[in-house]
């Protein structure tokens, strides 16, 4: 959110406009909000954020067979969020209700604040709101991406478990060995197998 004489939205989709006022014994100005032109209403956004029931989480977790949609790692249902495909700032819960599961996806918490990192900092987040952009994105559809963020990049999250981890200290070694990072090392043995 940022100050100045800027239009902000909250949860209910009505302009807050925020305007510096004097303080009470007029030494200096602070912020102030008053509402904005009833013109720019986001209206699918004027029921606020809904929040989700046990039951849609444990039908999600069913669908994508207890893993992350980024990493594909298995996790209990704890440690997994419920998020939407296309970000809420873009196409608000009507467009992602609980009758359309295909519209949100579990996350990985960690990987479920880099997404809203992400997609709260896109230019397509912050002015554009074109629903096309975000579903081209990896953060909508990590399975079928063209995108990140509107950046040409691609992206996988790699997990590790079990067994596997031996694999992984080998490489982590081998990148260390190296003087490189661990995803740098497996990019060029990619290179090399290509």
């Amino acid at each position: 959110m940022r100050h100045g004489r800027e239009w902000m939205c909250w949860n209910g989709g009505i302009p807050i406009e925020t305007v510096r006022v004097p303080n009470r014994a007029g030494t200096k100005k602070i912020g102030a909000y008053r509402f904005g032109d009833p013109d720019n209403v986001e209206r699918h956004k004027t029921g606020g954020r809904q929040p989700f029931s046990k039951a849609f989480k444990k039908l999600l977790y069913e669908r994508q067979g207890g893993k992350c949609a980024f990493s594909g790692e298995p996790l209990e249902a704890r440690y997994l969020s419920i998020g939407h495909r296309i970000p809420y700032q873009v196409a608000g819960d009507q467009v992602a209700a609980e009758d359309r599961p295909g519209a949100f996806m579990l996350i990985a918490l960690g990987l479920q604040r880099m997404k809203s990192w992400s997609c709260e900092n896109c230019r397509n987040g912050k002015e554009i709101r074109d629903i096309t952009i975000c579903d081209a994105c990896y953060w909508a559809n990590p399975e079928n991406d063209q995108h990140i963020a509107m950046e040409q990049r691609r992206r996988i999250d790699i997990t590790w478990v079990g067994p596997e981890i031996t694999a992984y200290d080998i490489l982590a070694k081998a990148a260390a060995r190296g003087g490189i990072s661990l995803p740098q090392y497996v990019k060029e043995l990619l290179k090399r197998k290509a």
